[in-house]
């Protein structure tokens, strides 16, 4: 017998036992985790971690209806097994995983950080220039939020408000030249449009009107030879455009290996290779626009040191004539260039520049995509849409534009139901579905189990006690969370921007409500986005009847519904269906 005919069967063998070896560690390991659930109902097995960014691509596809992790689930999941709070395990890591629902539980989460930890790792992915305020935690999270903080404050929310009035008046005066009233509107990319032009402005101090062309090839007039793109004369596309089709090409360039663009660039790869150097073309003229930003405002401060807007007046900025704005991008700067401050108000290169995207980001897709949600439903309820209507006329009799504009301290206070259908919207549908926590040391979460009746109701509810181990991971499910009859009432289902609203007898519930987070870590922009859209909805409404497009009108409310609140998980969640009619109102 020769040696190659007997070393075959022994690497199969070798192979098989391994294999089985493999096999067994995995089973043991999962009945482990399994184990360590206690009693906690779920129990299932994750193929995806569902707090990862394949989750999201994979998240309009699987887990299908029915599965644990199924992303329109809202708290159907919750009701199968009687419990705000359930378990599974991730199979590839054998990690006990719980899906959380329960306001009590959730605050917890939120506000005992030295007990759960914000699981960084599902934001790597933001990390594309380098560590910042979204992707970071502990000290380092300190710093980052040191620099901003004062940023974010009542004076720059004027400015946003004044700037937001600008812009949507600019887009109206296009509206009203159009030939056709019926044809309907794409909100998603105007409000896209909208939302990029507040921040550029607010945050970054680049003032660009609504009407200018956005969709321009520019050829940059500086050099760009320290830039990632390799050929420095490469066009690039206008600020605007490159935020979006970064955004809208971000697992594009996250899963796309190197070498793959590396092919497509030689050999032309049918849909492929256009969408490669889409998303190319998007990032490299992006890092471009944000340096160019960056230097403006380091050489702005080399020329006269600014200081932030946080020490203005707030009536010095509500004041015409004032030119206010770019006060997260000079905190930004300054920290950058800070040659005698400690360590903690410090910021890299990298940081900077990757602390601008993420602002540019969120404060430019989370807003545009909570509007075109707040838009749809006010729509679909004429009536709600009637009261914040009548709200608006009470404090705008006369019909925009305003010369002068409304003031933001003047105002804003007053629009109490334009805000409350603001968040009803967010609430309804939540920019980011849910949140990750690393659980750092062995301890006990509060939940509830309860009955639905026949009718529907929740009954029994009673509290009980579920232990957690060092290493498990809890989702803060705020979709969940969000649709909890609980917490909302039994008819937490329908658009009811009245809950949001304060009365004597009835507080609605903050702990319930995750839009922006809650605890330390909640978002420090929410201010910033409240402010932004309340007064895009109350001058559109103050303007414009909002209408349903023309070929929906015969359909049921059910599939009106369907068709216009479609959406699919990305970044944050992405509506795929905005359209709406806009009627001029006579009065």
């Amino acid at each position: 017998m020769t040696l190659p005919s007997i070393a075959s069967p022994l690497v199969v063998a070798g192979l098989v036992i391994w294999l089985l070896t493999l096999v067994q560690k995995k089973a043991l390991s999962i009945k482990h985790a399994l184990r360590d659930l206690g009693d906690c109902p779920g129990r299932a097995i994750l193929w995806l971690h569902p707090f990862r960014s394949l989750a999201l691509v994979a998240g309009p596809f699987y887990p299908v209806k029915g599965q644990m992790g199924y992303y329109y689930s809202k708290f159907s999941k919750y009701r199968d097994y009687g419990s705000t709070c359930l378990s599974s395990v991730i199979f590839w890591r054998a990690v006990p995983t719980y899906f959380v629902a329960d306001a009590d539980a959730v605050r917890l989460i939120n506000h005992e950080r030295h007990i759960f930890e914000k699981e960084v790792e599902a934001y790597e992915p933001l990390n594309i220039w380098g560590y910042n305020i979204i992707s970071v935690a502990g000290s380092e999270w300190k710093r980052h939020r040191s620099v901003v903080k004062n940023a974010f404050n009542e004076a720059n929310n004027a400015f946003v408000w004044s700037e937001t009035c600008r812009i949507v008046n600019q887009w109206f005066s296009g509206l009203d030249s159009r030939p056709n009233e019926n044809q309907p509107i794409d909100v998603l990319a105007v409000f896209k449009q909208v939302a990029f032009l507040v921040i550029a402005s607010a945050g970054f101090g680049t003032k660009i009107d609504f009407n200018s062309d956005m969709d321009i090839l520019k050829t940059p007039p500086i050099d760009r030879s320290n830039s990632s793109s390799s050929n420095p004369e490469s066009p690039v596309l206008s600020f605007g455009v490159s935020l979006t089709t970064s955004a809208k090409r971000f697992f594009v360039r996250l899963f796309t290996p190197t070498v793959i663009y590396s092919i497509a660039q030689r050999v032309k790869i049918p849909v492929v290779s256009r969408v490669l150097e889409e998303t190319t073309v998007g990032y490299n003229s992006l890092k471009w626009h944000m340096q160019a930003v960056i230097s403006d405002a380091r050489d702005a401060s080399l020329k006269e040191p600014v200081h932030g807007i946080d020490e203005q007046s707030f009536e010095s900025v509500d004041a015409p004539d004032k030119d206010h704005g770019a006060a997260l991008l000079r905190n930004l700067v300054q920290a950058n260039m800070a040659e005698e401050a400690g360590l903690d108000r410090r910021l890299t290169d990298d940081e900077l520049t990757s602390n601008t995207f993420v602002f540019l980001l969120a404060g430019h897709e989370t807003t545009a995509h909570s509007l075109c949600f707040a838009l749809i439903l006010l729509a679909l309820h004429p009536e709600a849409q009637d009261k914040a209507y009548e709200e608006v006329c009470r404090l705008w009799p006369n019909m925009p534009p305003f010369d002068p504009p409304p003031t933001y301290k003047d105002n804003l206070p007053h629009l109490e139901y334009t805000i409350a259908a603001f968040h009803e919207a967010i609430r309804l549908f939540s920019p980011v579905p849910r949140l990750g926590k690393t659980v750092l040391v062995d301890t006990t979460l509060k939940a509830r189990r309860f009955s639905t009746n026949l009718e529907g109701k929740v009954t029994d509810i009673e509290e009980y006690n579920i232990p957690l181990r060092a290493g498990s991971i809890v989702v803060l499910d705020s979709h969940g969370l969000h649709m909890n009859p609980i917490h909302w009432g039994d008819d937490v289902a329908k658009f009811k921007p009245e809950r949001f609203i304060d009365t004597p007898t009835y507080k609605w519930p903050r702990d319930a409500y995750m839009s922006f987070s809650q605890g330390h870590r909640s978002c420090i922009g929410q201010r910033f986005a409240i402010t932004e859209g309340a007064c895009v909805l109350a001058n559109l409404v103050r303007r414009y009847e909002v209408l349903l497009p023309v070929e929906l009108e015969s359909k049921s409310r059910e599939e009106q519904q369907r068709i216009l609140l479609a959406w699919k998980p990305g970044v944050t969640i992405i509506p795929q269906n905005a359209w709406v009619r806009l009627r001029k109102r006579k009065v």
